[in-house]
Order: structure tokens, then C-alpha cells, then sequence
């Protein structure tokens, strides 16, 4: 069975990606050696471990702000403090993006919530009977709070593009 943290992508490495840099090219831009960020990219995170001490992360602030304006995701602020802080614990998992970069990043966090809750139902209905009256409840709710978290996602993006494609309605109207 996969746990959420095994399941969970490290943020960092995936605004990089999102953003289009090798990591010795991020490296660069950050002003720091390509095997620290190797290293910040090589831990996993997840808000829902057992273990206070796995979420205590090892980038320091500076370095997330930095990458915040390199990658051009601020939504890296919200899952770095989600993610790799104790009292990120806390925050609500909706965050309205604020930039392509954040849309791209909540994307990806929601096709994790979803992986998770497909494994979930593998393994409450790995005996190929689909009875409801089987289920384990704690796996439903399991279950339900990955889909719910995927669907908060994908909202906030679907506003997000709105947003966008209201204001280039605006922009066309204005031209004219």
C-alpha cells in the first residue's frame, strides 16, 4: 500500500520543472551549489505524516522566496508552509493561484490527491467485490477528504481561468 507520504511530490522540484530549469541552472539563479538543491529536492513531505520531525524542512526561508520569484510560483510560499512547517498543518488546503506557474502547481497537486484516492479504493475493494456494506469507513473517509482536496484544486483553478479569460475579454473590448 503507498502512504500519502510516498505519495506526495516534493514541491520545490516540481515548481523547477513547472518553470522549465535544470537544476543546475535553478541552482544558479538561487546562488546556491546544485547538491544543496539536490538535497532540498530529495525529501518528501505531506501534512498528513505522523511524525512532527518529517515535516520540519531543511530549505531555509531565503531560499523558498528566491525560488518563489526565479520559478514564478508563489504558490510555493502556501505549500512550503503547508508542507514542511508544523503549524502549516493548520492552513486550509484551497489557494487561489495567482500566476500560470500556481496553476500549473495546483494541477499537480491535485492529479496526487487523486492518485491517492485511487489507491485508496484498490485497496478497500482489492477482493474485485464493489459491496458497500464492506468498506472500511475510515478508507471512505480517507477517501473522500483526497477527492475533496482534488475538487478544491481544480475549482480554484477553474476561477483562476475565468479570471483570466474575463480580463482578455476586457483587454479585446477595449482594443476595439
Amino acid at each position: 500500500m503507498v502512504t500519502t507520504l510516498e505519495a506526495c511530490e516534493n514541491g520545490y522540484k516540481t515548481c523547477r520543472q513547472f518553470a522549465g530549469y535544470t537544476q543546475e541552472e535553478a541552482a544558479e539563479q538561487l546562488h546556491i551549489g546544485v547538491r544543496t538543491l539536490q538535497a532540498y529536492e530529495a525529501k518528501r513531505f505531506s501534512p498528513d505524516c505522523n511524525s512532527d520531525d518529517d515535516l520540519l524542512s531543511p530549505v531555509p526561508e531565503s531560499v523558498v522566496k528566491q525560488m518563489i520569484t526565479v520559478y514564478g510560483v508563489p504558490l510555493l510560499a502556501w505549500w512550503h508552509i503547508r508542507h514542511a512547517t508544523l503549524l502549516g498543518r493548520e492552513f486550509p488546503d484551497v489557494y487561489l493561484p495567482k500566476s500560470p506557474g500556481d496553476m500549473g502547481f495546483q494541477t499537480s497537486l491535485a492529479l496526487e490527491d487523486i492518485k491517492r484516492a485511487e489507491t485508496i479504493v484498490k485497496v478497500m475493494f482489492s477482493d474485485r467485490r464493489l459491496r458497500e456494506s464492506r468498506f472500511d469507513i475510515l478508507k471512505m473517509r480517507e477517501y473522500r477528504h483526497a477527492t475533496n482536496q482534488a475538487a478544491e484544486r481544480l475549482l480554484s483553478n477553474v476561477v483562476y481561468a475565468d479570471t483570466l479569460i474575463s480580463r482578455s475579454k476586457d483587454i479585446a473590448v477595449a482594443a476595439v
